[in-house]
Parts: C-alpha cells; structure tokens; sequence
C-alpha cells in the first residue's frame, strides 16, 4: 500500500527522503529508535516506520498501520511522539484505507471509533465526501478519508491493482498467477 502511494506522490512532485538526516528533527521523533516494537514488544515481527517525503520544503509522512484494525492506533502513536510546535503546523491528516466488504458509511465508522477508542475525547466533524476536521486534545486538524478503490465500491488496493496489471501486462499477471496456483497447489500444507 505504501508503495503504491508512493508512486502517486512521486508522480506529483514529491521525492521519498532516504536517509535519516533529510527528515526534519520533528519529523524524525516518528522513527523508531527501539526494538521491539513498543506498539506490541513481539521479537517477530519488524519495527514499522514511516516513510517520508518532501517537495519545496513541504513535507509528508505515510505509515502502513499494520492492519485495518490499527488505523487509530498507528495515526495517535505517530502524532503522540509530536511537540506542541509540530502539531501547530500540521496541515492535514489523511486516512487511506481499503474499503472491503462494507460500505463507505460503515468504514469511516469503524476508523472514527479506532480512533476514539485510542483517544476518547477526539471529535471527528465528516461530511458525505469523507473530509472535515479532527480534533484532538487542543489541536484540530483538517481529516480526509480516502478509502479504496474509490470512495464508493467494496474492494481493496490489491484488487485495483491486479485489474491493472490485467490491462497493462495481461500474460505478466497470467504467469503470475499460474505460479502462485501452482505453488498453492504443491505447497499447501507448508504455506
């Protein structure tokens, strides 16, 4: 998902910072200095962190959370390590989610309630077009809701991409997909 975004904001002019001292001081509070994770402290699994990019001095961060089901979380740990400075100057916070199997309302439901169950005093003020303002504790900021493929129908990134592929590189996808059949075929007590 991260990388698929990626792509659009390099397509609008924003390059990915790739070492640590390109990220701004405030910024770089969201990069992970420990490990384990101290979201779950579990030696298996990777440290998530942000990827950050930047155009004229103007700068974004994306984060995979994880999950659908960590949206919240991951959004309140990563403003949570901001100074007060920081989270004067945020701009805007976007959500970028699959949307499934639920419809927009439902899914814009189930954010705004990770994020509440997170942070209980945060306000959410949304219209139909999945924007508006979130506050939380004295700070309010403007909140977009993109949920994929399009606002409207059930699906995920995953599935926008392959019918994608499926235009762009038909026999691509098609070995693609005999090799990943076969290996379910052969290996499925191992995968």
């Amino acid at each position: 998902d991260v990388g698929a975004i990626s792509r659009v904001l390099g397509l609008k002019g924003f390059h990915e910072l790739q070492k640590d001292d390109e990220v701004p001081s405030e910024l770089s509070r969201m990069i992970p200095r420990q490990y384990p994770s101290r979201m779950d402290h579990r030696l298996t699994h990777l440290v998530p962190h942000p990827t950050f990019f930047e155009r004229n001095g103007q700068y974004m961060t994306v984060s995979n959370a994880g999950g659908k089901d960590r949206l919240g979380e991951n959004l309140l740990n990563l403003i949570g390590v901001l100074s007060a400075e920081a989270l004067a100057e945020l701009r805007c916070i976007v959500i970028i989610a699959d949307m499934d199997e639920s419809s927009a309302e439902k899914r814009k439901e189930e954010i705004i309630k990770q994020i509440q169950s997170k942070e209980p005093e945060a306000l959410t003020e949304m219209n139909n077009l999945m924007e508006g303002n979130l506050s939380i504790s004295d700070y309010r900021f403007s909140f977009r809701l993109f949920l994929l493929p399009d606002n409207n129908t059930q699906g995920t990134l995953e599935a926008l991409l392959l019918e994608g592929a499926g235009q762009q590189y038909p026999d691509l996808l098609k070995g693609a997909s005999t090799y990943i059949n076969s290996a379910k075929k052969n290996y499925s007590e191992e995968l």
